[in-house]
């Protein structure tokens, strides 16, 4: 039997998060305040971030899954048998399931409360995936209340 390597993409995915915010957050810093940083790149970054941000989620609960799958002895040592083979058991159901009930459905399994919905963590989640569902299935529109 050969050796087998899983490649997790989720850190990669944050660290490149991480370096576009930052880049975004320097071009402001250099910007003048009464010039906003409205560039082609500024944009570029902050929209790199938000996606990148988004990717990170995503991969970061859909690895936690799959790893219960192959039954990760590693990397879920924390969790007891059980906690492993019910989200073992779940995945199917949550695959093609939002991000946020992915998470909430994981700490319930392991025995742990779910996140309140009016929780800073929740409302960040659920606002950057909002925000990444509207540049990636963005619909132009009128804007017939734009003031000049």
């Amino acid at each position: 039997m050969s050796p087998q390597v899983k490649h997790s993409f989720s850190k990669q995915h944050l660290r490149a998060a991480r370096y576009f915010a930052s880049t975004s957050k320097s071009i402001e810093l250099q910007t003048a305040p009464s010039c906003p940083a409205d560039t082609p790149e500024h944009r570029a970054y902050v929209t790199g971030a938000i996606l990148s941000a988004v990717s990170g989620l995503e991969s970061s609960i859909n690895e936690l899954y799959l790893e219960a799958q192959d039954r990760g002895q590693n990397s879920l040592a924390g969790l007891t048998p059980t906690n492993v083979s019910m989200l073992a058991e779940w995945w199917q159901e949550l695959d093609r399931r939002p991000t946020v009930l992915k998470y909430q459905m994981a700490l319930l399994i392991c025995g742990k409360e779910k996140f309140s919905q009016q929780s800073e963590v929740y409302r960040d989640a659920d606002s950057v995936l909002r925000l990444r569902n509207a540049l990636v299935h963005y619909k132009p529109e009128w804007d017939t209340d734009l003031r000049v």
